[in-house]
């Protein structure tokens, strides 16, 4: 047995970048009302659903592989570098071959072993699991794992129980080999409730029955599955808390699967925690199945690269960064994705001299920096002709004076997936 004498780091999983796509199409709760008996009020009091993508000509293969592109975009990672792709679904194009294959084939991942997972709503979650075990086991060092469904080719459009629910999308994370990451994890099953949310798939007919297949529809009983999320979704949130000794005042945010805000109301209310850190996507995507925990994961992470309103003094605090940057600290100008990328952290309220005095300081540092700025995010509109003066690729500002996301991937933040 060869043995080495340095001490071994344990390495667990860490997301190290996001992407998300979803459909063109836009069906409005208006739009149902035409096809349904039902009405906008009728639906946003009930589940705080407003809209829906819906494919048309997009199929799950397609936005998977367009959401991993920006995923792998996001990370710096290369195609080639992706060991393992997992995708979650349950709408996949084909019987086989799989969709994971599917996306290997469209963005080049030629390294890659590739297999789907068919676990309905909480198919991300566990692709994301599996990732996580050949990571921490050594077997792999990086991973894609992507959740996409096209639901809308499974609904009966008739069944106003369903129809109103459920959009099309896909979400995809890169994964890495890291000393910080994955806390903890837990997976639960319970085969008795099958009934209660299920799609038939093709019907066996062949020549000896004389018949054709036939497709199956969704069908759901809402009520069931209410009442088994808000008991058995706290459970589990409590669990791998108490398994990784982590407090849930301590989690800043709670990213769960986007059914139904009720639901989300209903958990928050049993975790006694502010239903605030409960970001939410429903409203204008439905529940997008396997979709739904990567998408929304996506979107904080575009609106996380400025520091929450409660954290921050006023734009004194990012003249404060910017000269510690200038004195020779570059730590505060964020380095991610493990490529010589600079990110700004502008963060102010809407003060004239403010704004000057980070154009100043911005051109400044550009001269003595002479480095691309990749993500410039600013907390209010009023910073826009700031990053204009930088090279900047990307420009977010978040409207209304109202704070994006706090990092959870960049910063060393506790999140709930």
């Amino acid at each position: 047995m060869l043995m080495d004498s340095g001490w071994v780091r344990r390495m667990t999983t860490r997301i190290v970048g996001t992407g998300s796509y979803v459909p063109e199409q836009i069906v409005t709760n208006d739009d149902l009302a035409k096809i349904v008996e039902t009405n906008d009020e009728w639906i946003r009091s009930r589940t705080g659903i407003g809209a829906r993508r819906i494919a048309t000509s997009e199929s799950t293969s397609y936005m998977a592989a367009e959401a991993s592109i920006k995923a792998l975009e996001n990370a710096g990672v290369k195609p080639e570098e992706i060991d393992l792709i997992l995708l979650a679904t349950s709408s996949p194009d084909y019987c086989f071959p799989n969709g994971a294959c599917e996306v290997q084939g469209r963005i080049g991942a030629v390294n890659a072993a590739c297999f789907d997972l068919s676990v309905a709503c909480t198919g991300f979650v566990y692709a994301l699991n599996t990732a996580h075990a050949f990571i921490s086991s050594g077997i792999y060092k990086t991973a894609l794992v992507i959740g996409a469904d096209v639901l809308s080719k499974l609904i009966d459009w008739t069944d106003r129980g369903t129809c109103v629910l459920f959009g099309d999308g896909a979400g995809a994370v890169v994964v890495k080999a890291d000393e910080n990451g994955i806390l903890g994890m837990n997976m639960h099953s319970d085969g008795t409730k099958g009934g209660v949310l299920t799609c038939g798939s093709r019907t066996n007919g062949n020549f000896l029955m004389g018949k054709k297949p036939e497709l199956g529809y969704m069908t759901m009983d809402g009520q069931e599955v209410f009442k088994f999320a808000v008991k058995k979704v706290p459970q589990c949130i409590m669990e791998v808390l108490d398994d990784t000794g982590v407090k849930a005042e301590d989690v800043r945010y709670f990213a769960i699967h986007q059914a139904n805000y009720r639901i989300i109301e209903s958990i928050a209310k049993r975790l006694k925690v502010n239903v605030d850190r409960f970001p939410v996507n429903m409203e204008h995507y439905g529940n997008t199945s396997g979709a739904s925990v990567p998408l929304l994961l996506d979107e904080m992470n575009c609106a996380s690269l400025s520091v929450p309103a409660e954290e921050s003094k006023g734009w004194s605090a990012t003249i404060f960064y910017l000269l510690y940057s200038l004195i020779g600290k570059p730590k505060l100008i964020l380095q991610i994705k493990n490529k010589p990328l600079t990110v700004f952290l502008l963060h102010f309220q809407s003060r004239p001299r403010g704004s000057k005095l980070h154009y100043i300081l911005g051109r400044i540092y550009a001269r003595i920096y002479p480095l691309d700025i990749e993500f410039i995010s600013c907390y209010n509109m009023c910073s826009g002709y700031i990053a204009s003066s930088l090279k900047c690729y990307h420009f977010r500002t978040c409207e209304g004076g109202k704070p994006p996301f706090n990092p959870p991937f960049q910063r060393a933040e506790r999140l709930i997936v």
